[in-house]
């Protein structure tokens, strides 16, 4: 009885270790796989590798986790690159990352400004923007931190280079209206840095502007949703197709509901771009 007792005591301890190590190898492996292969789903992957930057700046990961983690990850996210400029170089006319020097420093200033707003809707009053970014840094408090989070900000104006050198200014009916998707990912990172530095009054504050922007950009999307519903609606009751729209921005040839939007000057119908109503 004694013996069967040893051999079930001597399973269960080789059962638990095979567990641990099986454990310890996907703690050891999985971060980086999954940054790696992430690369080919999402461009924006690529802030992973600053935001382990600000983990460890945070010691909340060592160097070695750090480099386990970041050296693999970046020869897959290089691996990446390779192929996609085999298919759209950098830089070239198709490539949203133009990298054009002319707009680098206004994505800086305009990313600056409506980071925890998350919208471009107009840059006015600006200096709010900037006052609740560099509280955001501020409540940090350790300077390696600040530093480690400035590195992640300028990963990200490389990462956004062009996107952000504009304003909506007034103009409702504007791609720009899809631009707060755009702040989902490092926004999201920098909340969860101060969430692990237990910075809840910063993050409670933060909230004002994240709120503000949340609401403004659902006001203007469901406008948007609402001119292009009334628009269908118009195409639907026409006897004449296709209905001809003039509202060059948006080109549209929808040969289901009959209805074409581009540039006729011409048309009968016109869409005004800053309150979204058909004329």
């Amino acid at each position: 009885m004694r013996r069967s007792f040893d051999r079930f005591e001597e399973g269960i301890l080789r059962v638990a270790k095979t567990e641990i190590a099986a454990s310890d190898a996907l703690q050891r492996y999985y971060p980086w796989v999954v940054i790696g292969i992430a690369f080919f789903c999402k461009e924006t992957t690529a802030l992973a590798l600053p935001f382990l930057v600000m983990l460890f700046a945070a010691q909340r990961i060592t160097l070695r986790q750090l480099l386990r983690c970041a050296i693999p990850a970046t020869i897959l996210g290089a691996i990446y690159f390779a192929i996609r400029s085999k298919i759209v170089p950098f830089g070239a006319t198709g490539d949203v990352h133009g990298f054009v020097a002319a707009d680098l420093l206004p994505t800086v200033a305009h990313l600056a400004e409506s980071f925890w707003r998350q919208t471009l809707k107009s840059p006015s009053p600006a200096f709010l923007g900037y006052l609740f970014l560099a509280g955001s840094l501020v409540a940090l408090r350790r300077p390696r931190l600040i530093a480690a989070a400035l590195a992640f900000l300028a990963a990200t104006v490389v990462i956004y280079w062009g996107m952000f050198g504009i304003y909506q200014n007034g103009e409702l009916i504007h791609h720009l209206n899809f631009v707060g998707r755009l702040f989902l990912i490092p926004a999201a990172l920098m909340l969860f840095l101060l969430g692990i530095e237990r910075r809840t009054l910063a993050i409670a504050a933060l909230c004002i502007p994240i709120l503000f922007g949340g609401i403004t950009t659902f006001r203007d999307h469901a406008r948007f949703q609402r001119m292009y519903k009334r628009l269908y609606r118009t195409a639907e009751q026409t006897s004449q197709k296709p209905l001809l729209v003039h509202f060059p921005t948006k080109p549209l040839d929808d040969t289901i509901r009959g209805i074409k939007i581009g540039d006729y000057p011409m048309a009968t119908m016109r869409v005004n771009s800053r309150n979204g109503r058909l004329e």
